[in-house]
This record gives C-alpha cells, sequence and structure tokens, in this order.
C-alpha cells in the first residue's frame, strides 16, 4: 500500500498533497509543516470542524494550506499527486481503497521520518506502559546525552526537524501499532528496538489479535547497527519473541532470567544491571514516585534501554530515582521539549543515567496499586497502542 521509494526532495515541489486528518498526536501538524516547507500545495481535510480543531489551526496559521474541514471531498484524494494517511485511519475503509483503486500514491508522517531521518533510531512499543517507559528512557539517556530528540506517538512529530539531525544523533521514538503497520512496507527499522509488554488491543483496526501482534513484530525485523532488542521477559509471548529474533538481545527478567540487561526483582523491589554475571545496583521501588509493579518494569525497560545509547559498556548507578506520570497535556519537559545542541557529545551527567524529577501529578501515580505480575493500568480513551 505504501511505498519503499524514497524520493528526492525537490521532488515535492509544486506537488499537490492531501493530508487526511490533522490528528491528536502531532502527526498531522508535524507532516503538514515538512510538506509547506519542501514547497507543495497542501491540503488538509479533517471531518472534524474548525471548531473542534481550533488549537491545531492555530499552530498552522501562518502557512498556505486549503482547509477542507468536516468533510473529506474525492476530489481531493483523486486528483493529488499524493495522500498523507493519519495513523488512526483503517486502511480497509472506503476513503483509502478509493486512493489506491485510482492508483494514488499514499505516505504516512512516520514513514516520511524513517526514510529522511539521518540519525539512529530507538523505539518503544507494547500495549502498555510505552508512553511511560520512553518518557523515563529519555529522561535517562538525556542526562548523558542532553540533545536526544524525543517523539512519535507520545505527542510530538520531530519530520519538520528532520534536516537538522545528523548521522551521529540517536532519536527516541514511541510507536503505535498502527505506525508500525504502516513502516512494514519500507525496508528501514530501528538500530535500537523495545517491546514493553503485549495483550489483546485494537482488534476493530487490525481485524484480529494476529494481525495486531504481527504489526508490533515488525519492529523486531534485523535493523542497522547495534541491532538490539530490549524485551520484557516478563511476558511469556516476549519471551517466545526473544527466542526467535535475529537482533542482539538486552533482557528485562526476573533475578536468574537473564545475563545481558536489566534484573527487576519483584521481592526486594530494586532494578539492577547485569553484564557478564556481575550485577550493578541501579534504583529502588522507594527511589520512583510511580507506583506499582508495572511500573517498576517500565523503570527497568527504561534503564536499560537508556543504557544503549552510552558509548561505555554497562549501566552506572542510578540514586535519588523520582519520575512521576502525567496525561498528554501535562506531559513535562522530560518529553516533549528539546535540549540545546550539541547533540554529537555526550556530556557528563550528574546522576548517570538518573530520572529526572517532573513536576506533574504524582498523586495520580500514587493511586496505582502493587500487583505481583505487571498488570498495566487502563489506558486513556482514544490512546493508539
Amino acid at each position: 500500500m505504501f511505498s519503499n521509494t524514497i524520493q528526492p526532495r525537490l521532488w515535492f515541489r509544486d506537488k499537490k498533497v492531501t493530508v487526511v486528518g490533522l490528528g491528536s498526536f502531532g502527526g498531522g501538524a508535524g507532516v503538514t509543516h515538512f510538506l509547506d516547507s519542501q514547497g507543495a500545495h497542501v491540503t488538509v481535510t479533517d471531518l472534524k470542524t474548525d471548531k473542534e480543531l481550533e488549537n491545531e489551526l492555530a499552530g498552522l496559521a501562518d502557512l498556505d494550506i486549503n482547509w477542507v474541514l468536516g468533510e473529506h471531498r474525492d476530489e481531493d484524494l483523486l486528483e493529488a499527486d499524493l495522500v498523507v494517511l493519519n495513523p488512526a485511519i483503517p486502511r480497509c475503509s472506503p476513503l483509502v481503497e478509493r486512493c489506491v483503486g485510482a492508483g494514488v500514491p499514499l505516505e504516512t508522517e512516520m514513514n516520511l521520518f524513517f526514510k529522511y531521518c539521518r540519525g539512529k533510531i530507538c523505539a518503544i512499543t507494547g500495549s502498555n506502559g510505552k508512553t511511560t517507559t520512553t518518557s523515563l528512557a529519555g529522561a535517562m539517556a538525556r542526562q548523558r546525552w542532553p540533545g536526544l530528540l524525543i517523539g512519535g506517538n507520545i505527542g510530538r512529530s520531530l519530520l519538520p526537524q528532520v534536516d537538522e539531525i545528523s548521522e551521529e544523533d540517536w532519536i527516541l521514538l514511541e510507536l503505535s501499532s498502527f505506525q508500525l503497520d504502516d513502516l512494514a512496507s519500507i525496508d528501514r527499522r530501528p538500530n535500537i528496538s523495545v517491546i514493553t509488554n503485549l495483550s489483546e488491543n485494537h482488534i476493530d483496526w487490525h481485524g484480529s489479535y494476529d494481525n495486531y501482534l504481527a504489526a508490533k513484530r515488525q519492529i523486531l525485523r534485523t535493523g542497522p547497527a547495534p541491532d538490539i532488542a530490549v524485551l520484557n521477559l516478563f511476558d511469556p509471548l516476549l519471551r517466545k519473541w526473544a527466542g526467535e529474533s535475529s537482533r542482539e538481545l538486552r533482557a528485562v527478567s526476573a533475578p536468574a532470567g537473564g545475563t545481558a540487561g536489566v534484573i527487576a526483582d519483584m521481592d526486594a523491589g530494586d532494578v539492577r544491571s547485569i553484564s557478564g554475571g556481575r550485577e550493578t545496583s541501579l534504583f529502588s521501588r522507594e527511589d520512583l514516585q510511580l507506583r506499582g509493579d508495572f511500573n517498576l518494569i517500565n523503570a527497568a525497560t527504561a534503564a536499560a534501554t537508556a543504557a544503549r545509547f552510552s558509548r561505555r559498556s554497562g549501566l552506572s548507578r542510578a540514586s535519588n530515582t523520582g519520575y512521576s506520570s502525567s496525561a498528554p497535556s501535562e506531559r513535562s519537559n522530560i518529553s516533549m521539549t528539546r535540549s540545546p545542541p550539541p547533540r554529537n557529545r555526550p556530556s557528563p551527567p550528574s546522576r548517570p543515567w538518573g530520572l529526572r524529577s517532573s513536576s506533574s501529578a504524582a498523586a495520580r501515580a500514587r493511586g496505582a496499586g502493587s500487583t505481583s505480575w505487571p498488570r498495566q493500568p487502563r489506558k486513556r480513551p482514544g490512546t493508539w497502542s
């Protein structure tokens, strides 16, 4: 459905491109900015009205956009040189089928980012906990790499900044199953791929649980160096996938469950790195503002992920750790802002691989009870996984 071809950037100049759906996670606005900067004639169509999209429209007010709101018109789709689809639109919808039948090329914001990004990509997905894990991993990695860019499903498109990213830069992305399903059409995969856990989700979009799992598994296809997979081995299906993946494994496991990665010890309530049989304490349950065993595993997964950004092997001790969860509109600068350059030289961390405290609502995080298996809290309505 989506082309693997990487068009030269001049291809977009004077092309008629229609963006279908602005969405709530920044991708629609990001790809609109990108296309406008490339000289395309951009039409944005959305079933929502201008009143419903007031905030999104304000952010694009300085662009020369043809707005078609409250409806989707065939002429905006079938007469376009390129149609960019929002991830939430089912790929079997009549709108998409009409485009495919007419031979109109299709793209997505995330596919375009993977095609044009020169940097190294670490991507995190999972049925639950991926936003928390992405925010934690970003906070940890920024202690060493302060210019790390964080985006994707977490609520920020990095496509408008793609030209600023060098080959030495690391990018941290949260990816949904929708975005991963679309990435199946192109060759590139993340340098580091992370899965937090798996459970039945979004069957209405994918059609079946098998299709959902196939989309998630796209992230584990062979990628560029270091070609690492960080997997939560508390999840029985991920234990199976770990044995089948060609990627170098960094496991998040119980004590005696792995030889390289991070141990989450539920009984002791602490997280330790393990390398070559040697264990190093990282942080404890008491160091986290987040409550629940599932969040101890999220933090352990984040630590295993952040360690892979370092040019040095292993993890350093993290102390006085703090992080609190927040809703998308309240996410702190841990996950939503870009730190000053240079990005290609690491900075000495004040607390190596530690977590920066967030000013967001820790009280909500403390309300999540502890369980023996890391059961995740119920997702917010309308989120993708």
